[in-house]
């Protein structure tokens, strides 16, 4: 093999400077199926490259849709009341019909879609996800969004990896918490991320204890998660919707 041979060999090999683009962890399941990869084959883009336009663009679709969820006057009620200690810039700039005005809500707010729309991206388009065993990812992991939503039942309920060592889920599922939030609290939380999203959601709420320790009965409590079910089902008649009953109900 001569020289020009040798080096035209070499410009054949693949890029080993970072790490192989990812396969969706989820795909060929109910939440990714096989049809919906949406890759064309005759295309001179290379598989990897319509991937991350596919991540990319689901990326700015979520942060278009989320912002356009906001109240008109969000810019202008941040400027006034942003400053204020654990101010939500989620539920604070949020209203509808149950709240048709924007209030200061306080709160401390967990969110995998806040933290996927701003999060950077790599050279295929994907990001750290420090819940996923995968590690990195596309920002498309599915068609659907499972969603795991709880008050401080469930809060950061992976705890710390480099401790427990809990590797990860295997596959992505956003995370929506808000410790000592009510039923009705969470449903206007997920309708201020969520509502303008048109994909299934596939949710599931654990929660109840505060709307009893603040001295609800049962029939209210129930009232509340019935409200939150049509609201998730409203927006797509094929998402679904489940809960959980408490892992350990309180004495009282």
């Amino acid at each position: 093999m001569n020289h020009d041979q040798e080096h035209q060999n070499r410009g054949n090999l693949p890029d080993v400077s970072c790490r192989p683009p990812s396969i969706p962890a989820a795909l060929g399941t109910e939440l990714y199926p096989l049809k919906d990869l949406d890759l064309d084959l005759s295309s001179d883009l290379p598989p990897a490259i319509q991937m991350r336009v596919q991540s990319l663009t689901r990326r700015g679709n979520e942060a278009d849709n989320y912002y356009n969820n906001k109240h008109p006057d969000w810019k202008i009620f941040r400027e006034e009341h942003g400053h204020r200690q654990r101010y939500c810039k989620i539920c604070s700039e949020f209203a509808n019909k149950k709240r048709s005005g924007l209030v200061v809500v306080n709160h401390t707010h967990i969110s995998s879609l806040q933290f996927r729309i701003s999060a950077h991206s790599d050279r295929w388009g994907e990001y750290f996800c420090p819940t996923c065993k995968a590690g990195f990812h596309s920002f498309k992991p599915g068609t659907r969004y499972p969603i795991l939503i709880s008050s401080s039942t469930l809060h950061q309920w992976q705890g710390i990896q480099s401790e427990n060592n809990y590797p990860g889920d295997d596959f992505h599922i956003d995370q929506l918490t808000i410790p000592g939030a009510k039923i009705w609290e969470l449903e206007f939380a997920f309708l201020a991320e969520y509502s303008h999203l048109y994909r299934p959601c596939d949710i599931h709420l654990v929660t109840g204890l505060n709307n009893l320790l603040a001295g609800q009965n049962a029939d209210q409590v129930m009232t509340e998660i019935a409200s939150f079910r049509s609201a998730v089902l409203d927006m797509n008649n094929h998402s679904s919707f489940a809960v959980s009953t408490l892992p350990m109900p309180p004495c009282m």
